[in-house]
């Protein structure tokens, strides 16, 4: 009796398996995952199962391998690029500098001394200084002659005409390493290390910065320039209002004297993704706006010119170990005697040309967003060429050519969205890659938002959800019957081990 209730239990025991096999059966005729009903069939023959065997592992091998390849690919960050072009009602006007060098010929308000040593340290005459007595060499402050040069240096800038309006009254002059700089549209706050006028307080509270409402040369700015005789020229840059010039470099543009030149403004805008993602080959930007400051640049809007300009200045004071002639500062910080400024001026720059200055605080990142101002100069002479009266002058017309900004911004190629919607998209429809390619438009429809365009190039990749429509012929509807046929086993499995634990013991063992 005992034997036959044993056997009773093995066949309720057996028939939990029996259904599960049965659940896979059914599942291997019906799903649309190609190729297993084939395997899985009991009278297919068995050359044929073992075919569609190696085959169906094969596929899933191939979507495996491509489909770590896009993981890698996503993983990188990859980005896109949009270029968008916009028409403005108005434009902030960009900040103009114009420098010349610093006059080389005596002054007759400085010492014959003092116009010594100057003219010997422009043409940096070594010999000059060894053969000075000891006390006359002692004597020398190159910082306080530099400055009163600076200070005695006549202004150049004549006139100023912004949209038919004076705007003499904003001009500032200022030291840009050893050229003599006045700027037009600067809005940078009083700093008497940077420009000599003692009215800058006032200057600088009235200006907000000139706005042009219309393009062409009637709305633009007019500058008249008047040289000294020795002037061969002066040196322009366009810059954002509140950045400060304090080296004059090749960005410049060079006019010469007896000219009239129309320079037309074309705005750039460039925005690139900050950290993780890369936006200059391997180098990442840096976000300056908001509370950014960098110990370089304490005031004023943070550029990656102005921070090399302030890094070589402070590459001088921690390379050479004084001032040296261009800097600012001169009341508060030693400035080089004439010896140290001839020979350290020449091996500082030739380490910061080489990126090798010792200045920690010389980490000048690239800023994510910036403002480049594109210029288009022509050039004629002034009137008839027989007019000695303006050999000397320079007329200069800044306008911009349209009221329109030109926009350069990356965005992510992938998002954690745009994956999740596109496989979404391609499980749902069980669509393959090439029937994706040719419904981008009504994909994109179907995608809302600003990614919509990322969508269709993930959708147009080789991508999870194509590539199980692809390889396996998987759709959404595919993995909910492979979930619910997981979930019936395991079920079926557990109900199992309960009978066994619920089944009669043989009390006669």
């Amino acid at each position: 009796m005992a034997s036959v209730e044993n056997n009773d239990t093995d066949q309720a025991g057996d028939k939990p398996r029996r259904q599960m096999l049965g659940m896979v059966a059914e599942f291997s005729q019906d799903t649309s995952l190609h190729g297993v009903k084939f395997a899985l069939q009991t009278s297919v023959s068995s050359p044929r199962r073992i075919l569609w065997t190696t085959v169906i592992v094969a596929q899933l091998a191939a979507f495996l391998a491509v489909i770590t390849g896009q993981i890698i690919h996503v993983n990188q960050l990859p980005v896109l690029t949009n270029v968008i072009t916009s028409y403005e009602d108005q434009l902030a006007f960009p900040g103009v500098t114009v420098c010349k060098p610093l006059s080389k010929a005596a002054y007759p308000d400085l010492e014959p001394f003092e116009n010594d040593v100057l003219m010997n340290l422009n043409i940096k005459n070594r010999t000059f200084f060894t053969s000075l007595p000891v006390e006359d060499y002692a004597r020398i402050d190159t910082g306080e002659i530099y400055h009163k040069r600076f200070l005695l240096q006549k202004k150049f800038l004549r006139f100023c005409m912004f949209a038919h309006s004076n705007c003499s009254h904003f001009v500032k002059t200022s030291l840009a390493r050893d050229s003599f700089c006045e700027s037009v549209n600067s809005v940078l706050p009083d700093d008497i290390s940077w420009s000599r006028d003692t009215n800058e307080t006032e200057t600088a509270n009235r200006s907000r910065g000139f706005i042009s409402r219309t393009p062409g040369k009637e709305a633009g700015l007019s500058l008249l320039l008047k040289l000294e005789g020795e002037d061969r020229g002066v040196k322009l840059i366009l810059h954002e209002p509140d950045e400060k010039i304090r080296v004059v470099n090749s960005e410049f543009l060079q006019l010469s004297p007896f000219s009239e030149n129309f320079i037309g403004v074309k705005l750039f805008k460039n925005k690139f993704l900050p950290s993780p993602y890369r936006a200059f080959g391997d180098r990442k930007c840096q976000v300056t706006t908001g509370d950014f400051r960098h110990p370089l640049i304490p005031t004023g809007k943070y550029t990656l010119r102005a921070c090399q300009d302030a890094c070589m200045i402070e590459g001088a004071r921690n390379f050479c170990g004084c001032q040296l002639d261009y800097a600012s500062g001169w009341a508060d910080e030693k400035a080089c005697d004439p010896l140290r400024l001839i020979d350290c001026h020449a091996k500082m720059m030739e380490r910061f040309l080489n990126n090798t200055l010792p200045v920690p605080l010389c980490d000048c990142p690239l800023p994510c967003e910036d403002l480049v101002y594109h210029t288009t100069l022509s050039s004629s002479p002034i009137g008839n060429v027989s007019d000695t009266n303006r050999e000397n002058d320079i007329l200069i017309h800044i306008h911009f050519d349209r009221l329109k900004i030109v926009s350069t911004e990356q965005v992510p190629d992938y998002t954690t969205g745009d994956v999740f919607g596109a496989v979404c998209l391609i499980l749902y429809t069980g669509a393959s890659v090439a029937q994706l390619v040719m419904t981008q438009e009504p994909l994109t429809n179907a995608v809302a938002g600003r990614s919509g365009q990322a969508h269709v190039g993930f959708l147009s990749e080789p991508s999870i959800g194509g590539q199980m429509g692809l390889f396996l012929g998987a759709s959404i509807i595919t993995v909910t019957e492979l979930l619910e046929l997981i979930v019936r086993c395991m079920y079926g499995w557990m109900r199992r081990d309960v009978r066994k634990t619920n089944s009669p013991v043989d009390v006669n063992k």
